[in-house]
């Protein structure tokens, strides 16, 4: 798992990048997916164990409270075998609390999926394929090094934040070129954060304009057009 560097680099090294390029891919790049590897080798370990335990303590607590019960069982060993469901009985509660605690099966995910994304976007670059089809790789560049300081941002953030991950980037590609290589033609006049937060605020706007007529209308409804008169008593 801890090979991609030399694998990397004999690739970079064949694409004759420029010496800061490189350089630059290295420290940035390079050093992010070992970083996320160990990450997630850590975390994978450290879940699968605990898992492991949990089942495992589970089935051997019913089984030492089952045979503790037969009348056949010694005295003796009926008393090691309940002090044995007791110790492994801790043992699972602790393991449960910290699987829990540090939501290891969630990170167990997020750092799966931060991995892959490093992975993909670098394999992407390298081989001239999806975004980086068009030019050669020291015109791509920038795209490439913006691509990683965005996906690096994004994973910081969800960490911080403890969001799902879901997206953890963007896939307008045109938008991307246009910021880091300033090509105006692959891209929108409008910018996707303020067309964004414009829409955001129409919504709002038309939320706040529907709360306002529903109390009126309510009282509309249920208002009859003539004043109810009170009913006639009749005279006997």
């Amino acid at each position: 798992m801890f090979k991609s560097k030399g694998n990397y680099m004999k690739i970079l090294d064949a694409l004759h990048l420029p010496k800061i390029e490189r350089m630059i891919i290295n420290q940035r790049f390079v050093n992010e997916v070992r970083s996320a590897e160990r990450q997630y080798a850590f975390t994978a370990a450290t879940y699968y164990i605990l898992t492991n335990v949990i089942t495992v303590g589970t089935v051997l607590v019913t089984a030492f409270h089952s045979i503790q019960k037969i009348s056949l069982v010694p005295e003796t060993a009926a008393d090691v075998f309940f002090w044995l469901a007791l110790a492994i009985s801790i043992i699972v509660i602790l393991a449960n609390k910290l699987l829990n605690s540090f939501n290891l099966q969630k990170n167990f995910v997020l750092d799966k999926l931060a991995l892959e994304k490093y992975r993909t976007e670098g394999w992407q670059y390298i081989s001239g394929i999806g975004r980086y089809e068009k030019g050669s790789p020291t015109d791509n560049f920038k795209l490439f090094a913006g691509r990683i300081e965005k996906l690096k941002m994004k994973i910081t953030e969800n960490a911080v934040s403890g969001e799902s991950g879901k997206d953890l980037m963007s896939q307008n590609s045109a938008q991307d070129l246009h910021m880091y290589t300033g090509a105006p033609m692959y891209i929108d006049p409008t910018p996707q954060d303020q067309s964004e937060t414009n829409i955001d605020q129409q919504l709002d706007e038309a939320t706040d304009d529907l709360e306002a007529q529903l109390p009126s209308q309510e009282v509309k409804q249920n208002t009859p057009d003539t004043p109810l008169e009170p009913p006639q008593q009749q005279s006997n």
